[in-house]
């Protein structure tokens, strides 16, 4: 798994907001993009600020990428999807022009074998904020696409994977 970190200078906007994000399923894999907010990552944020700094993104990296890849699963056709490659892109967004408040996680997931395009999806998220902090103020929105079909589904801690529809023709829907 290729461990990258991209920092934009100056005050930047994000490359999506926290809780917006797409995933784009094709034959054998997916490319996934999500705007995650500091708060529902463990451990990364030393100096307990809500934001991230440059020190603590460089520090804590490799264990950033092993939280979001733990709490992001996709299946097809009852095949899992690994993490083959996965990247952190980072763009300041504080009033400090140098800490932020979220992280955006591109990933590539592959699957083993070829899918199926009847074959339904399923997705889980678990990125959210410890109890009594806002755990029911976190959701996500995500664009699934698969082929021709697209279609919007919001994930929350208490709905942390909503149906997806299943492509015509599919045999039935996704747990």
């Amino acid at each position: 798994m290729a461990h990258i970190l991209l920092s934009a200078p100056g005050a930047l906007a994000h490359v999506v907001s926290a809780g917006a994000g797409a995933v784009n399923v094709r034959a054998q894999d997916a490319v996934v993009l999500i705007g995650v907010p500091v708060s529902v990552l463990h451990g990364v944020d030393d100096d307990g600020d809500g934001l991230l700094q440059p020190q603590e993104i460089k520090a804590h990296r490799t264990e950033i990428l092993d939280q979001l890849a733990r709490g992001f699963s996709l299946s097809v056709g009852g095949q899992v999807a690994e993490v083959r490659e996965a990247y952190l892109m980072v763009s300041v967004h504080a009033e400090d022009g140098v800490s932020t408040p979220q992280v955006e996680w591109w990933s590539l997931l592959a699957f083993k074998e070829p899918l199926s395009p009847t074959d339904c999806a399923a997705i889980s998220i678990h990125w959210w904020p410890d109890a009594g902090k806002g755990a029911d103020e976190t959701t996500y929105t995500l664009q699934f696409r698969r082929g021709e079909q697209v279609q919007s589904a919001v994930f929350s801690s208490k709905h942390p994977h909503p149906p997806l529809a299943c492509a015509s023709g599919a045999r039935e829907a996704a747990q």
